[in-house]
């Protein structure tokens, strides 16, 4: 039978060891049997009251165990540890004296647990989004620690969107049994809170729009609004400092920040006390410790100019500056450390570098991927294992590897090797999805709907051949093309393609109707060249092409009840022979495929068409294409990339017998006189109109010339496919209008306008702003300018047409890039007067890259 401590009855060791705080010391026990030494070890530890959590959670958070001696400190430091747990709001020990120690019994009593969770007030954040600030709440302890994270999660939510002054008032609720609690979150928005003025305290010299400028909480008016984010001033203490110190103030502190009211409910005026202390220029410029690299290579990367208001950006310029020129001789690990020495006002600047041992790349590791073949993307890289690591080789090879198209991302990784200067080079791609295999149909606005069938892959069985075969249907367009493109011919850098096809191209605007029908194959050679990011292309081709000219042959305006007939003028319908060579440089140095944010891409391309290459054919076509990608500015946390584009080309006539163009084109006073003929219209063609004949005739090398507008091959966003053409390409034709009056049908003959053929020289310049907006949804604010003419005596600045515009662009797996501009074009043709001189809206729908 257990003995127990002297009084013959249980006896709450709870209130034994709070007399014994009392008194100051835990007092002997009077033990009614035993060894007082035995009664002092603890023989067993029991939990009663527990529902929900474990027993062996319980004792390994009281942490006293069977067989170590009892103490009062140990007995404390438990019950402090288990209500550290939350999952109690009642803790009791007890114990009995029983043979071998003493039996502690914990008497707990459980917290209940929340069993749901509402909201009430908030009309600006969702439930959802509230219950995602908070975490997990349903089924956690209802106790005072969770409310305080309740509160202070939902007011940091509501202060990320402006509501600074937010009252959240969590409590619990009795829930549907004793052990479960309802959490109610009362809360009560109040107004967004916006910045109407940031004022500063203390400037002299420097001025406010400078500082401003450096910070990311703005103004109202301002991207962000003018949204007060404490969090934001808070960093925007660091950015003004750095933003004083690149102006030549190195002492410049901010003091202080004060929100103050501000002229109305809802609004602040942030004030922010500055000290500008001395402005500071910058002196002599010292480098020491360099042998690599000389002593002028590290002039010539200084951006520090003695003189110059002393600026500590220009400084952090160089060091990186210098960093990338002893990167790129093998040099990782070393040092380079400025010393400031300080002269009244002037800042020397001494550049001290430890060079260290050169390294080299002991091995690459290929990471990540799951369909390319390891061996297709080690034929990209030019740093390889044994060689010296060079920095611009390693950007090349991530380059060179986005290029491909098979990657989302390249992340570069390296680890050093043990006992050596060498490192291992890590590269871990992400593979995307590069395979099309779909049938539906598409929009463009120059071919209007059609049907298609679309089987393509850019990395086929993971060896990175390319293979597309497409099919395509519709009431303006019946094509069919296959194309093979063997990257690396034979294991050597020798790119082999060939294609076949048999294809409608549709020129088709306002006042022309073209349908151009070719059919034949094209063989593809592409060699890298010394040069980095550098290939040439050599294309023969060979087909056979037949222009169709279907121009106002019928159509119908149900608004004005008119039918149209045309007059038999046509171009060159005769079947041709076309056998050209082209030769293409390309040159890519950008970093990614479809979003680059830096490097060019420049393509030049050189198509002699027949005299020695035969055919029936006989044109040569220069053309040249350059774009810059930038990505320096950022614009209060908005990094967009500036890209700048130009096109320019020519056509040649060398081994011509006859003019591209006619030398004088047909006008309405010339078909004074001219020969007559009949056209038949009406029911059943039985009415006969006299028209004049046109002889009128263009070669078919004419559709080479350069034709822009739109989004067609030669693109300028604001105005239709094809619309600009030199402004003498006016050619007068007639046609025959059918329209009712009371008489019965009328029959007019009118002369109306076409604008072909295109110019023979051209010029286009794209400004465009590109920038993502979420993922993989990117937009972009443009500027489009260009124009065409016969002949370059032509060209004025002023002759130019121009437009602006924005636009979005979304890459969709299987179906690629799909992109929408609207621009207004300021130049368009008003068809009334036969002038540019017109200003409208245009809608773009893309499919595929154009800009």
């Amino acid at each position: 039978m257990p003995k127990r401590l002297r009084g013959g009855s249980r006896t709450s060791l709870f209130l034994f060891l709070l007399a014994a705080l009392f008194a100051g010391r835990v007092p002997d026990p009077v033990w009614a049997q035993g060894d007082p030494a035995v009664a002092d070890t603890v023989a067993a530890v029991h939990v009663v009251g527990n529902t929900t959590v474990d027993d062996e959670l319980v004792r390994r958070g009281f942490a006293v165990v069977p067989g170590t001696r009892y103490s009062l400190d140990s007995i404390r430091r438990g019950i402090t540890r288990l209500y550290a747990l939350g999952f109690f709001s009642d803790i009791a020990v007890e114990g009995d004296v029983v043979p071998g120690g003493i039996e502690i019994t914990i008497r707990v009593v459980e917290n209940p647990k929340i069993g749901a969770v509402e909201f009430t007030g908030n009309k600006k954040i969702s439930e959802e989004d509230l219950l995602a600030a908070t975490g997990t709440i349903k089924g956690k302890m209802a106790d005072d620690r969770l409310l305080a994270r309740v509160d202070r999660s939902i007011r940091r939510v509501y202060a990320e969107k402006g509501y600074s002054k937010v009252q959240v008032r969590p409590r619990y609720l009795p829930g549907d049994t004793s052990s479960r609690r309802i959490l109610l979150v009362e809360i009560e928005e109040g107004q967004k809170v916006r910045v109407e003025e940031i004022r500063f305290v203390g400037l002299k010299r420097l001025r406010a729009k400078d500082l401003t400028g450096a910070m990311d909480q703005g103004t109202t008016g301002f991207l962000r609004g003018g949204v007060y984010h404490s969090d934001v001033i808070e960093g925007d203490k660091d950015r003004l400092e750095e933003e004083m110190a690149s102006r030549g103030f190195r002492d410049g502190e901010v003091v202080g920040v004060e929100v103050l009211p501000g002229s109305k409910s809802g609004r602040v005026v942030v004030e922010i006390e500055i000290s500008e202390g001395p402005l500071y220029y910058s002196g002599a410029v010292r480098w020491e410790g360099n042998k690599v690299v000389a002593t002028q290579l590290l002039y010539r990367a200084t951006r520090v100019r003695p003189g110059a208001v002393f600026n500590q950006e220009k400084v952090d310029e160089t060091i990186e500056r210098v960093y990338e020129l002893y990167q790129d001789r093998g040099y990782i690990y070393l040092n380079i450390r400025p010393d400031y020495t300080v002269a009244d006002s002037t800042v020397d600047v001494t550049f001290h570098i430890a060079e260290g041992e050169p390294s080299h790349v002991h091995d690459v590791i290929i990471a990540g991927n799951t369909r390319t073949k390891e061996k297709v993307i080690r034929r990209q890289l030019v740093i390889r294992p044994g060689e010296l690591f060079r920095r611009n080789f390693l950007l090349r090879s991530t380059r060179e590897l986005q290029q491909l198209g098979y990657f989302n991302d390249v992340q570069v990784g390296s680890r050093a090797v043990a006992g050596t200067s060498d490192i291992d080079l890590i590269l871990t791609v992400e593979e995307r999805q590069v395979g099309t295999a779909s049938a539906g149909f598409g929009f463009s606005s120059s071919v209007g709907l059609t049907g298609f069938m679309e089987l393509g892959y850019s990395n086929l069985f993971g060896n990175g051949q390319r293979l597309n075969l497409r099919m395509e249907r519709g009431r303006q367009r019946n094509n069919a093309e296959l194309s093979l493109t063997e990257p690396w011919f034979m294991g050597t850098p020798t790119s082999v393609g060939i294609d076949l096809f048999s294809t409608n191209r549709i020129i088709r605007s306002t006042d022309l109707d073209l349908e151009i029908q070719r059919s034949g194959g094209a063989l593809r050679l592409g060699r890298p060249l010394p040069w980095a990011y550098t290939r040439i292309f050599a294309t023969y081709r060979l087909e056979s092409q037949r222009v169709v000219d279907e121009t106002i042959s019928s159509s119908l305006s149900d608004s004005i009840g008119v039918r149209v007939f045309g007059t038999g003028f046509r171009l060159n319908q005769e079947t041709s022979l076309s056998s050209s060579f082209a030769l293409t440089l390309v040159r890519n140095s950008t970093n990614h495929h479809i979003y680059p944010t830096v490097g060019s891409n420049s393509r030049l391309r050189m198509e002699f068409s027949g005299g020695p290459m035969g055919g029936d054919q006989v044109f040569q076509k220069y053309e040249l294409d350059v774009s810059k990608y930038l990505s320096k500015v950022n614009l209060k946390g908005w990094k967009p990339t500036l890209m700048l584009r130009s096109r320019m080309g020519v056509v040649g006539e060398l081994f011509r017998n006859t003019d591209l163009i006619p030398t004088t084109l047909e006008q309405e006073s010339d078909l004074v006189g001219a020969i007559w003929d009949t056209v038949r219209v009406g029911v059943n063609a039985g009415t006969l109109i006299p028209v004049p004949t046109q002889s009128l005739r263009f070669p078919p090398e004419s559709n080479e010339l350069f034709r822009i507008g739109g989004t067609t091959f030669n693109a300028l966003r604001g105005y239709d496919d094809f619309e600009i053409v030199p402004e003498n390409n006016r050619i007068t034709r007639f046609e025959v209008r059918e329209f009712s009056d009371s008489t019965g049908k009328v029959y007019e003959v009118l002369p109306s306008s076409v604008y072909y053929p295109g110019g023979k020289y051209m010029l286009a310049l794209t400004a465009e702003w590109q920038f993502p907006i979420a993922d993989p949804l990117h937009g972009l604010l443009f500027s489009d300018v260009g124009g065409t003419w016969n002949d370059p005596a032509d060209f004025r600045w002023s002759s130019l047409h121009k437009s602006l515009g924005f636009g979005i662009r979304m890459e969709i797996p299987l179906l690629g890039l799909i992109g929408f501009d609207y621009a207004y074009g300021f130049d368009r043709l008003d068809r009334t007067t036969g002038l540019y001189n017109r200003g409208a809206w245009q809608p773009h729908i893309q499919f595929g890259r154009i800009f």
